[in-house]
């Protein structure tokens, strides 16, 4: 995992065991090459689902989740609330607004170096079949 002090991370993720979650990210990996998942993070989901919910189509009802997360020698729970977005209505990526509530589990205050330098992740890139669409719905989600 790839972390900036501002917020941003990257998380690169495989299925490694026979769970539902697993499974989903085998899917998502079938369906297309690249980056699979966007979550955009919130302080407060339940007032932003609200807002957005009016107006944009394929947003589904937030969700609690918590999973073991490394940390040291041992796992932490981490929790966190999401709503994801409807790839049918969204079909540039996996796209989700999520809440966290684990952030001293997921971003202790001293991480590993990376061993290729990296710092920090500075925009992400979708490859898309129709830009000028895509543009719009994310501008009605991001403003």
């Amino acid at each position: 995992m790839l972390h900036h002090p501002g917020g941003s991370y990257l998380e690169l993720v495989e299925a490694t065991e026979e769970t539902a979650h697993a499974r989903a990210i085998a899917e998502r990996a079938e369906r297309r090459e690249g980056i699979h998942f966007v979550g955009l993070a919130t302080d407060d989901l339940t007032r932003l689902h609200r807002v957005l919910g009016e107006e944009l189509p394929g947003l589904a009802a937030p969700r609690s989740l918590v999973r073991e997360w490394p940390f040291g020698d041992a796992t932490l729970p981490a929790s966190f609330r999401l709503t994801q977005l409807d790839g049918r209505s969204w079909p540039d990526a996996d796209l989700a607004l999520v809440e966290h509530h684990s952030r001293g589990v997921i971003w202790p205050d001293v991480l590993p170096a990376h061993p290729n330098g990296a710092r920090r992740l500075t925009g992400v890139t979708l490859v898309v079949r129709d830009p000028q669409a895509s543009r719009g719905r994310l501008a009605r989600l991001l403003g």
